[in-house]
C-alpha cells in the first residue's frame, strides 16, 4: 500500500522549501563574498602609500599642471602605482575664488557595489554610502554576526 496524496505533498512540500532555503542561503554567500570583496578593494585604496603621495601633490597645485592633475590613471601606470580593477581616479578643477584648486573622485565598483571617495584639499576625505543589492544592504543581513575588534 502507498502513502495518502496528501501524505506525499506534504513532503514535496518540505523539499520545495528546503530548496529554496538552500538557494537563498547560496545567494546570501555569495552576496556576502562580493561584498566582502569590494571591502578589500577600499581596503587596498586606503593603505596604498604611493596613491596617498601622489594625491598629496594635488594639495598644493594651484592651477593643475602636475602630471598627476593632467592624467591620474596615466600617472599611476607609468608610476607602477596600483589600482585594484573597478577604481577610477578623476580630477576636476573647484572654485578659485574660495581658495581650492582640485577635487579628486575614486569611483570605486565591484560587482553590483558602488562607491564614491572624494579628496577635496579644504575639506578632506568623505564619502558617499557604498550601493549594493538591496538584500545586503538590509540591515538584518548577517546582523547576527559579531566581528572581534582588531
Amino acid at each position: 500500500m502507498s502513502l495518502p496524496e496528501e501524505h506525499l505533498d506534504w513532503v514535496r512540500e518540505g523539499i520545495a522549501g528546503h530548496e529554496r532555503r538552500i538557494a537563498q542561503l547560496r545567494e546570501g554567500v555569495r552576496l556576502a563574498e562580493e561584498e566582502a570583496s569590494f571591502h578589500e578593494v577600499l581596503l587596498d585604496l586606503g593603505r596604498n602609500d604611493r596613491l596617498i603621495e601622489a594625491i598629496g601633490e594635488l594639495y598644493d597645485d594651484t592651477d593643475l599642471t602636475s602630471r598627476f592633475a593632467r592624467d591620474p590613471l596615466g600617472y599611476c601606470r607609468e608610476e607602477d602605482i596600483l589600482l585594484p580593477e573597478g577604481v577610477t581616479l578623476t580630477v576636476s578643477a573647484v572654485d578659485k575664488e574660495k581658495g581650492r584648486s582640485a577635487r579628486l573622485a575614486v569611483d570605486v565598483r565591484y560587482g553590483a557595489w558602488a562607491m564614491e571617495i572624494v579628496w577635496d584639499p579644504e575639506d578632506g576625505w568623505f564619502a558617499s554610502p557604498a550601493t549594493g543589492p538591496a538584500e545586503a544592504l538590509d540591515p538584518r543581513f548577517m546582523s547576527s554576526i559579531d566581528v572581534p575588534s582588531a
